[in-house]
């Protein structure tokens, strides 16, 4: 039998058999928002984790924060900001609850140097 593990928005952590498992489950704690992070196996004693869903503390790969609804974006891939952008487009949508969707993601930014060549980099190209 194996069990997803879930981690809640407070780091708590508990696991839920697959079978029971269903989709928007709440923190057993606190109530507050969780995801599943990986399925639990029992080998012996020991809990095996062998199909990580998503790890907690694994730096993202990309993020985009805005500080108000004005602002210009800050954009991060794998850790570095990306400068002087001109545009940043991200699309993602759910599929199911068996196949993850892959974002659509386009950003579009000069170089330093001369600031007038586009440089454009896309993810998941939509048709």
């Amino acid at each position: 039998m194996s069990y997803l593990l879930y981690h809640c928005l407070n780091n708590h952590k508990f696991l839920v058999k697959d079978t029971d498992q269903k989709d928007g489950m709440s923190c057993i704690e606190c109530s507050s928002y969780s995801c599943p992070t990986g399925y639990l196996f029992r080998e012996g004693n020991t809990w095996v984790d062998k199909y990580p869903i998503y790890k907690p503390n694994k730096k993202p790969l990309f993020t985009i924060t805005l500080d108000d609804w004005d602002s210009v974006p800050i954009v991060r891939f794998e850790g570095e900001e990306i400068e002087n952008k001109s545009r940043v487009t991200f699309d993602w949508e759910t599929d199911t609850l068996d196949k993850k969707s892959k974002p659509f993601i386009r950003l579009e930014h000069s170089s330093a140097s001369d600031g007038k060549s586009i440089k454009k980099v896309e993810y998941n190209q939509q048709l």
